[in-house]
């Protein structure tokens, strides 16, 4: 069972790893900080055209 744990652990970590990197791919192409945006926020800012 703590096999488990460390399985579950592991791929919320790579989860975590594949946001920021989601992250940053918007900030390179985009320009846009979307770290501590709520999806409303972001939703007005691609329609807007920031970025």
């Amino acid at each position: 069972m703590a096999l488990f744990a460390a399985d579950v652990c592991d791929l919320e970590r790579t989860g975590d790893h594949a946001d920021s990197l989601a992250e940053f791919v918007v900030y390179l192409l985009k320009g846009l900080d979307i770290r501590h945006i709520d999806a409303n926020t972001l939703d007005e800012a691609a329609l807007k055209g920031k970025g």
